[in-house]
C-alpha cells in the first residue's frame, strides 16, 4: 500500500494568491472569533513583505508561514511571528500565531 505524499515547506509570496480556498476555509472556521471581514490573503502578503523588508535591512525575519501539502495540494498552514520578549526576558521569541488544517 502506498502512502500519500505529505510535505511541509515555507510559503513564498508568489504562493499566496493561489491559496484562496485555504484562506476562505480559515476565515469560515474562525467566523465567531474574528471581528469584521478578515482578508487573510492581504494580511499574509503584508506580513511577508514586512518580513522581507526586515531581512533586506539586515535584521531577522519577523514572520513566516509554512504550508502543508498532500500530494501537491494545500491542506493547511501554520504562521509564526517573531516578537520582542517580555519585560522580564531579553531577546526575541517565536510565537505560533495560528495552525489551520482545511476541511477538504
Amino acid at each position: 500500500m502506498t502512502r500519500p505524499a505529505m510535505s511541509v515547506r515555507e510559503l513564498r509570496l508568489p504562493d499566496v494568491a493561489g491559496l484562496a480556498p485555504l484562506w476562505r476555509d480559515f476565515v469560515e472556521s474562525h467566523a465567531g472569533s474574528v471581528q469584521g471581514q478578515l482578508d487573510v490573503r492581504r494580511r499574509v502578503e503584508e506580513r511577508l513583505h514586512e518580513s522581507a523588508a526586515a531581512t533586506a535591512a539586515g535584521l531577522r525575519p519577523t514572520f513566516r508561514v509554512v504550508l502543508a501539502e498532500l500530494d501537491g495540494a494545500p491542506i493547511g498552514f501554520a504562521a509564526f511571528s517573531v516578537v520582542e520578549a517580555s519585560l522580564l526576558a531579553a531577546g526575541s521569541a517565536v510565537v505560533v500565531d495560528v495552525v489551520h488544517v482545511g476541511e477538504g
